[in-house]
């Protein structure tokens, strides 16, 4: 009825032998990976023509709405009134956004100062930083590290100017 004690105790020394060398494959895994540096790296100041496509514009919103706490399944905070009545309140921010165009394709700013400052079929020139993600190492053996490779993973719009006619 019991289980043999020598036997479970040379069962769990395997087992536990096993995952010790499944741990030191993973720490011998990360160590050689951890020889190669990733950076989140920007260009140098780049700038472009564009369009501006479109300008959109959202007022502020307020909302108050009277609701059965019982059935108010958006957690929103509010003034209870009674057991079955409660007061919501929302509040939306405006937005201002302007829609370019430029080689890249289309992208929208979302700030006031770039929305006031320019119409529908302006041409503008943006400036922009790349935003790559670097990965180097010391692939000759020299102890410098040496770029391996640079992926875009976005942009950092900067600001944008009429362009001159």
């Amino acid at each position: 009825m019991w289980p043999d004690l020598k036997q479970t105790a040379h069962r769990n020394q395997g087992g536990r032998l096993r995952n010790k060398g499944s741990l030191i494959l993973i720490f011998l895994s990360l160590g050689l990976i951890a020889c190669e540096d990733t950076r989140i790296e920007k260009s140098a100041v780049l700038s472009e023509k564009a369009v501006v496509v479109e300008r959109v514009f959202t007022p502020s919103q307020h909302s108050l709405k009277f609701v059965n706490p019982n059935f108010d399944f958006g957690f929103e905070p509010g003034i209870q009134l009674s057991d079955n009545l409660s007061i919501k309140s929302s509040e939306v921010p405006e937005k201002h956004a302007t829609v370019f165009r430029c080689s890249h394709g289309k992208f929208i700013i979302e700030r006031k100062s770039i929305y006031d400052r320019f119409d529908e079929g302006d041409t503008v020139v943006v400036t922009y930083q790349e935003i790559c993600r670097s990965a180097y190492d010391d692939k000759d053996g020299d102890g410098e590290k040496e770029q391996l490779s640079s992926v875009i993973i976005g942009y950092d719009f900067l600001d944008a100017t009429l362009a001159p006619r």
